[in-house]
């Protein structure tokens, strides 16, 4: 990561120019001006493109005291954090997520917490996000249990994790996408075989070797 990384899509050659005339006709006005609350996210997004991260965040801080409960500006937030080069900036947003009183409404910035710590192999700030959620996840969507039964299945807890897993299919979900559900599928007769449970595991694992689409239809996810 480089800092000047932009945190949503790539932009065209067009688009950048775009986007830079509106900024600095954006900066000409702000200083002298009182933004609303679209106002300010319009432009942090517009930074954000451009890679620059550190206005783009102080803007949203802006429209964050306008509005302190909206999810989207701390899922706005953790991303234009990961995309910076500096990791302390990232955990001290991973923090102020794991500091809310009640994470509900909030499962899209968990969700993208945990994939990106599991990509930078944090296991300490894994744990506290875990530690935070374990006893909230019936109230969470299930994208958050599915990754305490990764993180469980990690760890070799697999009792536990299989627990989480056979939980999340019970409940019916459609909370995950397609490559989630791919590997709740996959992980399902391991767990199984793992926790003993031998015929059932291999039953998954002949139906999974001959038509894999049929035990997602069968697990409904």
């Amino acid at each position: 990561s480089t800092g000047k990384e932009s945190a949503f899509k790539q932009i065209s050659s067009h688009e950048l120019v775009s986007i830079s005339k509106r900024i600095f006709e954006f900066e000409k006005i702000s200083s002298d001006s009182l933004l609303t609350y679209s106002e300010y996210v319009k432009y942090s997004d517009l930074y954000a493109a451009l890679g620059e991260n550190g206005s783009a965040f102080q803007l949203l801080k802006t429209a964050q005291l306008m509005k302190p409960e909206e999810t989207s500006l701390t899922n706005k937030m953790l991303r234009i954090a990961a995309a910076s080069s500096d990791s302390t900036f990232f955990i001290e947003q991973v923090l102020n997520l794991i500091g809310k009183r009640s994470l509900i409404g909030f499962e899209d910035c968990i969700d993208f917490a945990f994939k990106e710590l599991n990509n930078r192999d944090d296991s300490t700030h894994i744990q506290l996000l875990i530690n935070k959620t374990e006893n909230h996840l019936e109230s969470l969507s299930q994208i958050v249990r599915f990754w305490h039964v990764l993180n469980d299945y990690s760890a070799g807890r697999y009792e536990l994790s299989c627990d989480n897993l056979e939980a999340l299919i019970i409940s019916g979900s459609n909370d995950l996408d397609n490559e989630k559900r791919g590997i709740a599928i996959q992980l399902l007769p391991d767990l199984l075989f793992l926790k003993s449970d031998y015929q059932s595991a291999g039953i998954y694992y002949e139906i999974l070797n001959e038509k894999p689409q049929k035990i997602d239809q069968s697990l409904e996810l």
